[in-house]
């Protein structure tokens, strides 16, 4: 709270500086673009540098009679608190009143621009709208005095009729130099400063420059300047309505703008004087510099050991008490042995602070000795904790893409970042320099989409991992669901073998079948480690693509080691081990748009289903077969499509032969499959699949 409160004030008086100077240098200039500019950024730097500061570090001496003093205080004691000293602090209470004031007036402001701004909406929302090439024209039927909002004119029909040319002209350059934007921006400023006088001169002279940008524009187009003058006078004796969030057509001092019209352009030359502003922001720089002082000890002979020993034995006394030498915890022994000439600095840490800095273990205090040998050796971090944004999470897709989340924030789907095995290694290049911590200090967590079964995650693991050594980060850690790490039964060997003749033995995997035999045997050997019993059977997985010389190869394996109690399963393959998600609402979307319901059916019958056998080989169609029922049907389905046909028209069609074999729905469903095979699907590109497609057709 009161950290708030000093940065509000620290930007306030930011705001006084940067606009004294300005006043000094460029207020009486006709540089009005860099005038703009100047007031802006002046804000900004005011908003920045309070928070953005620079560390300077000091060393200091310390004296010998302020050595010999040193001591611990005894941190194991509780404080005593006594409420009654409190009770009178206003020093409390005052940061609450000013917080309590300062909120209070904030929403007030805000309340005002929220009025100001919804009265322009319910202004237009009542007015004849015209659109031109520059935006809209709102034509109000009350006396109003003209203003624009953003790429919106608001102008009465009085002014409409008599003086719509000049007025027009000088509410487009305001849209034209976007001061919209500007007023936008210093309202809001102004609600976080409204105690601020300043910041309220401040924006008056911004809108004093954008309405001497827009007069000189007006005066450039040909425009009479003293009628435009004129105009500008009665205007603003007349009695309208007016919007304080706006830029009117009488903003700014009448005698000012005017002054300003017919004022000489400014010598180019004096535009140097902005260069002054430099030493001031240099100097706003150093007022908000911190400076750290290190604590640098005198050289002392070997006589001045007791300084450290008197040190040793003051900390030996306090109860868990740990201290460090150049990032090492050591012993008050170590301490003992130790010279003052060999002493860099040292620093005692309080409970809080020696816990946040080196853990639980200094939870009683600390103190942390560097050393002249020592002193080039990095400090320990304050904070050892893994930071979100040091985590880089990368997903493995069933396809074989990759989803890479947000460096910062992985929550936002707006920062997730899509990859290829082909440009995989150019994004993580251009990713890792983004993210703000050292290479050996990032995190890549890998995960898998749930579609990727076990066997295909290790071997689609390695690439990846190649590619993210290579760019030099070490730390990397795969996520493995609780299905995936499941725990097997006692004395049951579990043996999983893919369609490449890839071995999962107990969750190890194994592509080197000359390492097979080496990794059943210790395998089996674990089992019966962990049971009495000796009798190990054996649960073999295998898949109808399976490698005949895989099976082959583990039976005689099994063999050799006397495994006689062995069951073997066939794993059927499921849609998702074929298709993705994607791919087949691609697939259901072409046939559903390509499919034609062919005319003679439609008197055939109300409806009829038929289940398509589809075998599709690197993006060829190599067979297509018809069945009416999922009886003997054997490879994975597709989800239900259906097709529909209206009954109306079908009565006019002449002589309609009623087909019970469905002979031309067959041939349209032909027809489409084959163009089907064509479709740019992953699954198929570079081998075969097959899978059925139900389909059902009806007539209503």
């Amino acid at each position: 709270m009161i950290l708030f409160l000093s940065y509000l004030l620290k930007v306030g008086a930011c705001i006084v500086a940067f606009y004294l100077a300005y006043m000094a240098l460029l207020s009486k200039e006709t540089f009005f673009r860099l005038s703009r500019f100047v007031l802006l950024l002046s804000v900004i730097f005011s908003i920045v540098l309070p928070v953005w500061t620079i560390t300077i570090t000091k060393e200091i001496v310390a004296t010998q009679e302020f050595q010999q003093n040193i001591e611990v205080s005894n941190l194991t004691e509780p404080i005593q608190f006594n409420p009654d000293s409190h009770s009178n602090n206003w020093t409390d209470i005052l940061p609450i009143i000013g917080l309590g004031v300062y909120i209070l007036g904030a929403l007030l402001f805000f309340t005002r621009n929220i009025f100001g701004i919804l009265q322009i909406y319910r202004i237009m929302r009542r007015s004849r709208c015209e659109v031109t090439a520059d935006g809209k024209l709102f034509i109000v039927r009350k006396a109003i005095i003209p203003f624009s909002w953003f790429h919106n004119i608001i102008i009465s029909e009085e002014d409409y009729a008599k003086n719509r040319d000049i007025i027009i002209e000088h509410e487009k350059a305001h849209m034209r130099l976007k001061h919209g934007y500007d007023l936008l921006f210093i309202n809001l400023i102004a609600i976080f400063q409204w105690f601020n006088p300043v910041i309220w001169l401040l924006r008056k002279e911004l809108i004093s420059i954008h309405e001497y940008q827009a007069d000189s524009r007006v005066i450039n187009k040909g425009i009479d300047a003293k009628k435009y003058q004129y105009l500008l006078i009665s205007k603003g004796t007349t009695q309208c309505i007016s919007i304080p969030v706006v830029n009117h057509l009488c903003s700014g001092n009448f005698k000012q703008r005017i002054k300003m019209m017919l004022k000489k352009q400014s010598n180019p030359h004096n535009a140097i004087k902005v260069l002054l502003l430099i030493p001031l922001l240099a100097g706003a720089v150093s007022v908000f510099a911190k400076t750290e002082y290190v604590e640098v000890t005198p050289e002392a002979n070997a006589s001045e050991n007791s300084n450290i020993a008197a040190m040793a034995q003051n900390l030996q006394k306090q109860d868990g008490f740990i201290y460090f030498v150049d990032g090492k915890e050591v012993s008050v022994d170590v301490i003992k042995t130790m010279s003052i000439s060999d002493l860099f600095s040292y620093k005692i840490y309080k409970r809080d602070e020696a816990v946040e800095r080196f853990g639980e273990k200094a939870k009683n205090g600390a103190v942390d000795i560097i050393t002249r040998a020592g002193r080039d050796i990095p400090k320990p971090p304050k904070d050892s904790k893994v930071k979100r944004d040091q985590v880089l999470i990368i997903t493995i897709n069933s396809d074989g893409s990759y989803l890479l989340g947000k460096w910062s924030d992985h929550s936002s789907d707006d920062n997730m970042t899509n990859a290829t095995k082909s440009n995989i290694e150019t994004v993580i290049k251009e990713i890792i320099p983004r993210m703000k911590y050292p290479k050996d200090s990032i995190i890549v967590s890998i995960k898998f989409e749930n579609q990727v079964s076990l066997l295909e995650r290790f071997e689609k693991l390695p690439p990846l991992e190649d590619v993210l050594k290579n760019n030099g980060i070490k730390n990397i850690s795969v996520q493995i669901s609780e299905s995936d790490s499941k725990k097997y039964q006692k004395n049951v060997l579990s043996i999983k073998i893919n369609d490449k003749g890839v071995f999962l033995v107990n969750n190890e995997i194994v592509k080197d079948t000359n390492k097979l035999e080496s990794v059943i045997k210790s395998q089996i050997e674990k089992l019966k480690s962990l049971s009495k019993e000796t009798k190990i059977t054996v649960t073999v997985q295998i898949s109808s693509k399976t490698p005949k010389e895989a099976t082959e190869k583990l039976k005689a394996i099994l063999k050799e080691e006397k495994i006689t109690k062995i069951n073997y399963a066939t794993k059927q393959s499921s849609k998702t081990d074929l298709i993705s998600k994607s791919s087949e609402s691609a697939i259901l979307k072409f046939v559903f748009n390509n499919m034609i319901y062919p005319p003679e059916e439609k008197k055939s019958v109300d409806s009829v289903n038929f289940y398509v056998i589809v075998k599709i080989d690197s993006g060829r169609l190599i067979e297509c077969k018809f069945h009416t029922t999922k009886e003997g049907v054997k490879v994975p389905f597709l989800s239900e499509l259906l097709l529909y046909a209206c009954k109306s028209g079908v009565n006019d069609v002449p002589e309609i032969k009623v087909d019970s074999e469905h002979t031309a729905l067959k041939n349209e469903i032909l027809r489409v499959v084959n163009k089907l095979a064509g479709l740019q699907i992953p699954e198929w590109k570079d081998k075969c699949v097959e899978f059925a497609l139900p389909l059902r057709f009806f007539v209503r």
